[in-house]
């Protein structure tokens, strides 16, 4: 791990996650660090945000006077260019693989969601067993205008499943069943703070590649990166950058292998980049 005091090298890029990392508890970013990310360009830094949510999802929470240059959306699945109003990437999982998807997960009783291909995947079909987890009937609910249940097998492409567990062991045995197949993403449940999300894409997409294929695009070193983030779906991403942060109110296992930062009730992303700027 970086040691508290290696943190002046020059940054050419800057990415945070939005929940639980730029938005506070209200889904708000504060004026000051609205401020601070607007002016990063005048040194010359290139600025992203980087989340789970879908492209309309995350419009939903971005004001409208944060300047940013590019959105990772979707955990990586898409990126998407504000100077050129367009999505410039997007990966898509093809039918053989939501067959073989939905055969594991129905088999397995795992309640799931198939998200639609981008630009519309903010749409899914979601399958529950006899006793789906309260954690999977609440994000059922709040976007029951853009869900409907799984009558008969889906025969299309897909953005992604997400499959919802709240049996750690559970978790486990589907994950072993599909590392060496899939890109596979971690998360806690923003709903209820404490069930597992499983993320399941195309391989090798996460918030990771986001980064790497923007600095490709602008050919800037990974060792001029830095990036905020708060939980295990931010992992890839801050594995990536130079300079790794993650927030106050992040589990202990990652404050314990990345740079800290204050909460994302107190300005954490702000708190972050300040230090990395010229005097």
């Amino acid at each position: 791990m970086l040691g508290a005091n290696d943190k002046m090298g020059k940054i050419k890029l800057i990415a945070t996650d939005l929940d639980g990392t730029l938005l506070d508890d209200n889904s708000k970013i504060s004026p000051v660090t609205i401020e601070l990310i607007n002016n990063l360009k005048q040194y010359g830094i290139i600025t992203c945000l980087a989340t789970g949510r879908s492209l309309k999802t995350s419009f939903d929470v971005i004001p409208d006077n944060l300047k940013v240059d590019f959105l990772i959306f979707s955990s990586g699945a898409g990126i998407y260019d504000f100077s050129q109003k367009k999505i410039i990437h997007s990966a898509k999982l093809n039918c053989r693989e939501t067959s073989f998807l939905q055969e594991i997960l129905t088999t397995e009783n795992v309640d799931f969601m198939l998200h639609l291909p981008i630009p519309d995947n903010h749409k899914f079909f979601f399958r529950a067993n006899e006793n789906p987890t309260e954690d999977f009937i609440r994000r059922k609910s709040y976007y029951r205008n853009y869900s409907k249940p799984l009558i008969s097998k889906y025969t299309g492409e897909a953005a992604q499943f997400l499959a919802i567990f709240d049996n750690p062991q559970k978790y486990k045995k589907i994950f072993d069943k599909l590392k060496d197949k899939f890109g596979l993403v971690r998360a806690t449940s923003p709903i209820d703070g404490k069930s597992i999300w499983l993320e399941i894409f195309p391989g090798n997409t996460d918030k990771g590649f986001g980064i790497r294929y923007i600095c490709e695009k602008y050919g800037i070193s990974l060792e001029e990166t830095l990036a905020t983030g708060n939980d295990f779906n931010d992992l890839a991403m801050l594995e990536t950058v130079k300079y790794p942060y993650v927030t106050e109110n992040s589990p202990e296992e990652l404050k314990k292998k990345f740079l800290n930062t204050e909460s994302n009730n107190e300005n954490g992303v702000y708190s972050a980049i300040i230090n990395h700027l010229p005097k």
